[in-house]
């Protein structure tokens, strides 16, 4: 049982690590590329890293595969080019929705372990309980 809490643990550190590096990463990276490519423009990939963060949350989906094929379409008219805006700030968006991705994953398993740990806590203390009543009901 506490292995599992341990477990539990290291998920949600991994987690925090994951959104550590992600939110540090964006904040040095975009900055720097803005420089490198010399178009002050760029720093709006902050902003579309973090909303790749927030429709990750809210599950916006539904539109991500035709912004796919837009962007496609875009990179096939005029060329793929990094330092273009459209691609940098996609590529900021994908960042954070891949990164909010994997921390959403062990999220979700650390409180699965929790969750089952404290169904199994749960009936352990209720079968302690029914069998101390069972006894004091045999004393009287």
């Amino acid at each position: 049982m506490n292995k599992d809490l341990e477990t539990a643990g290291k998920f949600k550190r991994i987690s925090l690590i994951i959104f550590g590096i992600y939110f540090i990463s964006t904040i040095i990276l975009v900055p720097l590329f803005s420089y490198l490519f010399d178009n002050y423009w760029l720093l709006f990939g902050i902003i579309f890293s973090y909303l790749g963060t927030i429709v990750k949350n809210n599950q916006i989906g539904k539109g991500f595969f035709l912004i796919i094929i837009v962007i496609i379409i875009y990179w096939i008219e005029n060329g793929f080019d990094f330092s273009d805006q459209v691609t940098f700030y996609w590529f900021s968006f994908l960042f954070g929705s891949i990164c909010q991705s994997f921390r959403k994953v062990y999220d979700e398993l650390a409180q699965h372990i929790i969750d089952r740990e404290v169904g199994d806590i749960n009936s352990y203390i209720k079968g302690r309980v029914e069998m101390k009543r069972k006894q004091d009901n045999k004393q009287l």
